[in-house]
């Protein structure tokens, strides 16, 4: 019989993980749950004209999504006239976002906001489209200085170290530059070749911070300079089915080294199957499609393992401490 390999043994980890997770998928579970507090800066896409404020709901969504496929380091975005009034300068030839407002207050004929007997504006549907620019889009773009994050609630997470020897190792090895900032969202910068993490401290538990860390790592493995993978290196636009397809692949790998690494608990699973759930969704969810996602993920997972130097025999030793 031959000798059971390191790649043996990853693959039939992520095979089990997808066992696991489809069935729990099919059980049904509770919604997604982000696994970490916001800074200040972290909460949407914020507004020159008052940092306080975000772009709501639709807005703030793509805002951040452009964000971050840009590469920007800064989630503030306002017009032409609103950095203006804030000093500063819009770029020439910047390329503006184009964003709606849906509601407008009525006026009286003397141009006064109509107000109703608590004293909010009376307000009605009207979509206009406003072009908007990202701070980094202008002149004093790089000294922008974000304000002190809030503290976020307990339990919180003290250290780096405490994601596990395997996260560690994986992070080290691969070699992807991971900046520890306030974000909107944890994401991989295809354009940078960078992950954005928010704070440690920010996290509510060592477990969702390794499991957050191991995903982005997976799609920093689509790099064509890495495994090529079309999710990353041919991005056909939030929502696309290669989209998310991609998404799939890397929560996917990032349960399985969860599992790997001993970090898996029955809540990061839980919250694996309906992030998983959300985007299969999107997709023709049958059998052919998870044999594609973990055919993708053991890839993914060997590539960030091979990267880290762990031998079978540390890998063996972590399954036989769980």
């Amino acid at each position: 019989m031959a000798k059971k390999t390191r790649q043996d043994f990853i693959n039939a980890e992520v095979a089990k993980v997808t066992g696991d997770l489809t069935k729990l998928m099919r059980q049904g579970v509770a919604p997604w749950q982000r696994g970490f507090v916001p800074s200040v800066g972290g909460l949407g896409a914020q507004k020159i004209a008052n940092l306080q404020q975000t772009y709501s709901g639709l807005n703030s969504m793509v805002l951040t999504m452009q964000a971050a496929s840009a590469g920007y380091e800064h989630n503030v975005w306002g017009t032409y006239s609103a950095f203006k009034k804030k000093g500063y300068r819009v770029n020439q030839k910047s390329h503006a976002r184009i964003i709606c407002w849906f509601e407008k207050p009525y006026k009286d004929e003397d141009g006064e906001v109509v107000t109703d007997e608590w004293g909010d504006p009376v307000t009605y549907l009207a979509a206009k489209a406003v072009a908007v620019f990202n701070i980094a889009q202008t002149a004093e773009g790089a000294d922008f200085k974000p304000k002190a994050n809030r503290k976020p609630v307990a339990p919180l997470v003290e250290s780096i170290d405490d994601a596990g020897e395997l996260a560690l190792a994986v992070l080290e090895g691969s070699k992807v530059t991971t900046k520890w900032q306030p974000t909107p969202s944890p994401c991989y910068v295809p354009a940078l070749d960078e992950i954005r993490m928010p704070p440690v401290v920010n996290w509510l538990s060592a477990e969702r911070m390794a499991k957050t860390l191991f995903h982005e790592l997976a799609h920093a493995t689509g790099a064509k300079h890495r495994l090529d993978r079309p999710g990353i290196t041919d991005f056909s636009g939030f929502g696309s089915h290669g989209y998310a397809l991609e998404e799939l692949v890397a929560e996917l790998t990032a349960a399985s080294l969860c599992r790997l690494g001993g970090l898996d608990t029955p809540e990061t699973d839980a919250n694996s199957a309906a992030y998983l759930k959300s985007w299969a969704q999107k997709l023709d969810d049958n059998p052919s499609l998870w044999l594609s996602v973990a055919k993708q993920a053991e890839a993914a997972a060997n590539w960030l393992v091979d990267a880290a130097e762990v031998s079978l025999s540390e890998l063996e030793t972590i399954a036989a401490n769980r």
